[in-house]
This record gives C-alpha cells, sequence and structure tokens, in this order.
C-alpha cells in the first residue's frame, strides 16, 4: 500500500531519481518524508476532531474529503460562537469608547473602559470594525490604553480625542442579535458560494423559504430544529446592495 510518502516521491521527482546515490538525491528524500511526517499528522488532527453532525454530512454528499469537511464543519461552528459572542459584546465596547471621549473622566473609571477595550481588541474584531480603516488611529488609542492598565500616565487629551473621532462612526444594528446556527449559516452560505459544489443550490432550493439542505445540516449541527435561515438570506441581500450603493455599481 503506498504511503505519502512514496505518493510525494511519485508527484515531485523524476522517474529514476531515487536510485540516485548522490547527496542531492538523499538530501531531498530525507525532506520528503519531513514532510510526509507532517501532512500525516496534520491529517490525524484533522481525524481527531470531534464529528460534525450537520456540516461535515452536508459536505461530504457533495464530494468534499472527510480531511477537508471535518475542519470545514469545525470552523464554520466556531467563527459562528465567536461572532455570537462578539454580538453581544458590542454596545459595552461601543459605550467605553464614547464613555472616553471625554477628558474629564477619573483614572479608575478609565483603567476600567481600557481594560475592557483591550480584552475586546485582543479576543475579538470588535475594536478593528469600529476603527474601520483608521488603523494608525487604533493603533493611536491601543498604545495609551495599554500604559494606563500597566499603572503608566494617562493621556487623558489624546484618548479623549481619538474617542471623539471615532464615536460619531459607532452604530449597532438593530433587531435581535445574531445567534451562533445564524452566524454559522451565513459563513457557510458566503464560503459555499465562492465553490462549484455539486448540487449546492437547485433551481427549487433558490426560491424555496427555508428548508433546503443547508438550512437542514445548520439545525443538525445546532440541534436547532426550528432554525430559519431566511433573516440570514436578507442581511445577505442587505448587505450586497449596500456594498453595491457604496461602489456605485447599477
Amino acid at each position: 500500500m503506498a504511503t505519502i510518502q512514496d505518493a510525494l516521491i511519485e508527484m515531485i521527482l523524476p522517474s529514476g531519481f531515487g536510485e540516485s546515490a548522490t547527496g542531492a538525491a538523499r538530501v531531498f528524500k530525507r525532506w520528503v518524508r519531513y514532510f510526509a511526517k507532517m501532512i500525516k499528522a496534520a491529517i490525524n488532527r484533522v481525524l481527531a476532531l470531534p464529528p460534525s453532525p450537520g456540516y461535515e454530512p452536508y459536505l461530504i454528499e457533495r464530494g468534499v474529503s472527510l480531511v477537508l469537511a471535518r475542519p470545514v464543519a469545525t470552523l464554520w461552528v466556531r467563527m459562528g460562537k465567536r461572532r455570537a459572542r462578539e454580538a453581544k459584546s458590542i454596545r459595552p465596547v461601543h459605550d467605553a469608547i464614547r464613555f472616553l471621549a471625554s477628558p474629564n473622566r477619573q483614572a479608575r473609571s478609565i483603567i476600567t473602559r481600557a481594560k475592557l477595550l483591550l480584552t475586546a481588541a485582543t479576543e475579538t474584531s470588535i475594536v478593528d470594525e469600529a476603527f474601520g480603516e483608521a488603523r494608525q488611529l487604533e493603533d493611536e488609542f491601543i498604545g495609551p490604553l495599554n500604559r494606563v492598565v500597566q499603572g503608566g500616565d494617562i493621556d487623558r487629551r489624546r484618548i479623549a480625542e481619538i474617542a471623539t473621532e471615532i464615536s460619531p462612526k459607532l452604530s449597532i444594528s438593530r433587531g435581535p442579535k445574531v445567534t451562533a446556527p445564524s452566524a454559522a449559516h451565513e459563513l457557510a452560505l458566503t464560503d459555499l458560494q465562492k465553490l462549484n459544489l455539486k448540487g449546492f443550490r437547485t433551481r427549487h432550493e433558490q426560491y424555496a423559504e427555508y428548508v433546503d439542505p443547508l438550512t437542514e445540516a445548520t439545525r443538525r449541527e445546532f440541534g436547532r430544529p426550528n432554525f430559519d435561515s431566511r433573516p440570514v438570506r436578507r442581511r445577505n441581500k442587505r448587505r450586497a446592495l449596500s456594498s453595491r450603493q457604496k461602489s456605485g455599481a447599477p
């Protein structure tokens, strides 16, 4: 039975290369063995992940190998849960930035907000999204907050200036908070639209309300038999429309 090492040698090396006694051949084969071990270890780590009850079977039915289907399913679920956690943290983060827009805050209050914002900057994408494309401004904001938490001087003026500039750009979408199943389903839709998977969307599925196979997969994945994917599709349509309007496309 051919091993990963044999397959790599067959793909990469010209015929007869392995029979050569030159130093180059021996070194190259040693590197092939090394990469083969790495690939095998990576595959074993993937297969050690817990099986996905919904997304993994969905992908496999559409021709995706288990080695790829399992980590993709795991990623969708993890990212969905992370986005749901972030949705609950957006308002406290925005409130903290607005709070710091005043230069007359007490040191204790500034330290409390600084810790909250630094945690959000490390563990979520909320601060990145709040600053948008103003990356340099974000760095100028995070630097003083780090010094505050470490016991350094508080640059109230600069912190307040940046918070004042960013505050008007902060907004929170109306409506119910995004749930983990909804966020994972949206991520799956986005990824699948970029692929040419067998049977991803038939004409019937395109116009069905919310009973397409991906919706069923999300229901199984999260144990939510009543999950409704229509809000996800509406969000995608609004986002696509907004993107076209900003770009000036018809």
